[in-house]
């Protein structure tokens, strides 16, 4: 019995130790496993984190790259294209001589665009034009032309600005045409509306030809210095777009010639000319217009040929032309054009007539 008691008394003892050995490694496994859990959250949730941080950077970045495109758009636009085509006319002399040829015309030309501080614009333009003729090579020629401006506009319908107009002839078979016309404006614009406008702008100019001497005394005695024209001008212009597809302006400029020829005032004149243009886009592909201009010319002492009055000249010219845009760069053209002069001088009287059909690829 006693022997019993005491077995009894062993195996409580062993239960207790077994119990405090269990509650011992309890307190030791349980804080140590919530830790590794929440180490494992902790990196989880920093994996989370980083990712999304990298993700909104890359979105950053995208979106400064855009903005910096759309300010760099903003800050300047050029725009350059190159045009071949060619031509036949029935009086390129545009004399009561008439005489036909065929020609090919090389044109570049280049815009450039750029805003320099709130409201004011500034724009350069440029363009060389080679022509060459087949037979009538004296009419063979280069132009230079570049226009430069600025432009302020007040509000949202009124605008103002100044430039310079520089543009070279140049004929390498017959250098006594050759010039340099030197010209500067001011001009101020009023919109109506989003598609009306007029437009007021004066000009003064100097034409120096490089190799023609002035008249002295008579048509066959010369000056030591070269011919120099002053021209003094003033333009009206009113524009529409009356639909989205048909656009139409009007033009109407009164100009006056001064040159330093003693003689007669040879080359002295006030011409009124008005020049309308339409055009009308059939399509996305198809656009056609259509331009004409009546001008009177009156000479201020140049006499009529054996006569005692004073030369008048009345000309009209007219154009039809189409375009098709192949593409976004490409243009293909066709027009037709006549001019007649007629005049109280019958020796000075002319027609001709021309068509013209180009390619145009712009970039």
């Amino acid at each position: 019995m006693g022997q019993s008691v005491r077995s009894r008394n062993e195996d409580s003892v062993m239960k207790c130790d077994m119990k405090r050995i269990s509650v011992k490694w309890a307190f030791i496994f349980v804080p140590l496993s919530i830790f590794i859990m929440c180490v494992d959250g902790f990196a989880q949730l920093r994996e989370e984190v980083e990712e999304k941080k990298d993700i909104k950077m890359d979105i950053d970045a995208f979106e400064r790259e855009v903005r910096k495109e759309k300010q760099e758009e903003k800050m300047y636009k050029i725009l350059s294209s190159i045009q071949f085509s060619a031509s036949y006319e029935t009086n390129p002399r545009l004399t009561s001589i008439r005489k036909e040829d065929s020609a090919g015309h090389l044109k570049y030309s280049l815009l450039f665009k750029r805003p320099l501080v709130s409201g004011v614009l500034f724009n350069f333009s440029y363009n060389i034009d080679a022509s060459g003729y087949s037979e009538l090579n004296d009419l063979t020629n280069v132009l230079n032309h570049s226009r430069l401006s600025i432009d302020k506009f007040l509000n949202k319908s009124l605008g103002f600005g100044v430039g310079y107009d520089f543009s070279n002839f140049y004929y390498p078979e017959e250098g006594s045409s050759d010039f340099y016309f030197h010209k500067g404006f001011v001009y101020m614009k009023h919109n109506f509306t989003k598609k009306l406008y007029q437009q007021v702008m004066l000009e003064e100019g100097i034409k120096d030809y490089i190799h023609t001497p002035a008249h002295l005394d008579s048509t066959y005695d010369f000056e030591d210095d070269d011919r120099r024209d002053y021209r003094h001008g003033a333009e009206y212009s009113l524009g529409a777009s009356l639909t989205e597809k048909l656009f139409f302006r009007f033009r109407a400029k009164f100009s006056v010639n001064d040159a330093n020829a003693l003689y007669q005032n040879y080359h002295d004149y006030k011409s009124l000319d008005f020049s309308s243009y339409i055009s009308y886009k059939i399509s996305e592909k198809y656009l056609i217009n259509l331009s004409m201009t009546v001008s009177d010319k009156e000479y201020k002492n140049r006499l009529v040929a054996a006569q005692s009055y004073e030369r008048q000249d009345d000309s009209y010219s007219g154009n039809i032309g189409a375009r098709y845009n192949v593409n976004q760069n490409n243009t293909v053209s066709l027009d037709y054009g006549y001019n007649e002069s007629n005049s109280n001088d019958p020796t000075t009287e002319y027609t001709s007539s021309s068509i013209n059909c180009g390619w145009q690829y712009k970039f």
